[in-house]
C-alpha cells in the first residue's frame, strides 16, 4: 500500500511539433518592391488549447505578422505552430501555467524560425520576431483576471 504522504511525480513529455496551418499573402506585388520606407511589422500572437485524451493536450499558437510600408500591406504571414504534449500529475494552477505559458515558450522558436524562412522565400529581407516572454504574459493574464473576479464580486456584493 502505498504511503499517503508520498507525492506524486509530475512527468511532462513533448509528443510531437508539428505545423498546423501557415499562410503568406503579398497582394501588392510586385510594387511594394518598388516602396520606399521602412518595413514596419505588427505582430498578434495567440493561442489554443485542447485536451486530446487524458493527460495529453494540443497546444497551438497563433502568430499573425502584418508588415506594412507606409500605409501599404507589404505582406502578411499567419502560421499555426502546434505541439502534442503529455502532462501529468500537476496540480491545475502548475497545467495552467504549462499549457499556458511553459508549452508556447517550447513552440515560439519553431514559429520564430517558420515566419523568418516564410518571410525570406516571399523575397523579402529576413524577418526576425523578438522574444516573447510567455511567463510574463501568463501573469499580466492571472492578475487580470484576478481583478476581473474582484470586480464581479464586488459588484455581486453591492447589489444584493
Amino acid at each position: 500500500m502505498a504511503d499517503e504522504n508520498q507525492q506524486v511525480q509530475e512527468t511532462f513529455q513533448i509528443g510531437t511539433i508539428y505545423l498546423k496551418d501557415i499562410s503568406f499573402e503579398t497582394s501588392n506585388s510586385p510594387d511594394v518592391w518598388n516602396a520606399q520606407g521602412k518595413l514596419a511589422p505588427e505582430t498578434e500572437i495567440t493561442s489554443s488549447i485542447s485536451a486530446l485524451r487524458q493527460d495529453v493536450y494540443e497546444v497551438i499558437l497563433k502568430v499573425n505578422v502584418t508588415v506594412k510600408v507606409n500605409d501599404n500591406t507589404a505582406f502578411i504571414v499567419e502560421i499555426q505552430q502546434a505541439g502534442v504534449f503529455m502532462i501529468q500529475n500537476f496540480t491545475q494552477d502548475r497545467l495552467n501555467y504549462m499549457l499556458n505559458s511553459y508549452c508556447l515558450s517550447i513552440l515560439f522558436p519553431y514559429a520564430r524560425a517558420n515566419i523568418a524562412d516564410l518571410v525570406t522565400r516571399g523575397g523579402f529581407p529576413p524577418l526576425t520576431l523578438g522574444i516573447m516572454n510567455f511567463d510574463a504574459m501568463y501573469a499580466q493574464r492571472i492578475q487580470q483576471l484576478r481583478e476581473e473576479a474582484a470586480k464581479a464580486a464586488t459588484a455581486t456584493g453591492a447589489t444584493a
